[in-house]
């Protein structure tokens, strides 16, 4: 059987996260696994499978985004992926953990201007908010 290129990359990202596991334990623990990921050019795959992969996965890959997003030089990679237009497709057409996911990276990818800016000319705001009250949550909480 002939491996796609999302098998390709489910594969890359699965290896990359066990090595991580594997040999960077105590790096884990303290909260580095960002730079980890983003060391190992790993960033560019996780967003190309935000868009080709189940939504259970789809939820694991935009919570790992946005944990790399905490980190500057993290969210400045993710800053030239295209990952908007897949969050917030996500965050307004997907449901429970997946959608909070989605949720929670955009948040933190806004953090950054050119994001912010996409967020917005996407209608972004107008989408999160609508979720927000979805959930039962109140603006500017958590």
């Amino acid at each position: 059987m002939r491996r796609t290129s999302v098998d390709k990359g489910t594969s890359f990202l699965n290896g990359s996260l066990n090595l991580i596991h594997k040999r960077h334990t105590f790096e884990l623990n303290r909260g580095c696994a960002h730079a980890l990921l983003s060391d190992a050019g790993s960033l560019p795959v996780l967003a190309m499978l935000l868009g080709r992969c189940d939504a259970n996965m789809q939820g694991n890959v935009a919570l790992c985004l946005a944990e790399c997003a905490r980190d500057e030089r993290g969210l400045a990679v993710l800053a030239v992926q295209p990952l908007v237009p897949k969050l917030l497709g996500i965050a307004h057409n997907g449901s429970g953990q997946t959608q909070k996911n989605a949720a929670i990276c955009l948040g933190r990818l806004a953090k950054n201007p050119h994001c912010l800016q996409a967020i917005r000319d996407n209608n972004g705001i107008e989408i999160l908010a609508r979720q927000r009250s979805k959930m039962g949550m109140a603006p500017g909480g958590r």
